[in-house]
């Protein structure tokens, strides 16, 4: 999986240092892949990108957001706005 990510985020700036990926099982607005279940293998399955030959393995993982492994899941990559961190070690004991 990490080539097809990497994929889905080369236009985000800054992606390693994070980024939102989402997914679903029913097409969403604005997917950019869409991956088709395939052989099973370790707990998991192998997925491959539509219309490619790249593959990926998903684990068992994926069942914490589906009762089964889905035929296919859409997904796309977007980034993250900085978030503003709160300095706790600022705060004041009264």
């Amino acid at each position: 999986m990490p080539e097809i990510i990497d994929d889905l985020t080369v236009d985000i700036p800054n992606a390693k240092e994070g980024f939102r990926l989402l997914f679903s099982a029913e097409p969403m607005p604005e997917y950019e892949i869409k991956v088709i279940r395939g052989r099973k293998s370790g707990g998991g399955h192998y997925y491959t990108v539509e219309g490619t030959e790249k593959e990926g393995w998903l684990c068992a993982a994926l069942l914490r957001y589906y009762r089964t492994a889905p035929e296919a899941l859409y997904a796309k990559a977007e980034g993250i706005e900085e978030e503003v961190k709160v300095d706790q070690s600022a705060e004041t004991e009264e």
